[in-house]
């Protein structure tokens, strides 16, 4: 399947907590498994990074309310980068994984 005709293959989950929103999304293969880098693991579990799946489009709409956003996999943050919410430049890999972070003030 090519990576634009892709649907629902995104998981998101959206964490409200003291007037922050914080949007959690992953490549949804990468749920359940570890992620190694630097000597430290990365556990990508459902109850953080799953509660809903959807497509790069339903992706962008939670990043554009959020106050804080954690992004791993090239599907997830090539979505946050094409949307604007991510620069390209601030894209870092934990091992060969995209990740980014954000955080808007």
């Amino acid at each position: 399947m090519a990576e634009q005709d892709r649907t629902n293959d995104i998981c998101y989950k959206v964490h409200k907590q003291e007037g922050h929103i914080l949007v959690a999304a992953c490549d949804a293969e990468l749920v359940g498994t570890t992620i190694e880098h630097q000597g430290r693991q990365l556990e990508v579990t459902a109850s953080f990074y799953c509660d809903q799946k959807g497509s790069a489009e339903e992706l962008a709409r939670a990043l554009m309310v959020c106050t804080m956003a954690n992004l791993l996999g090239s599907r997830t943050v090539k979505a946050a980068v094409e949307c604007g919410v991510v620069e390209e430049g601030c894209v870092l890999l934990l091992g060969d994984v995209p990740h980014a972070q954000v955080y808007k003030i």
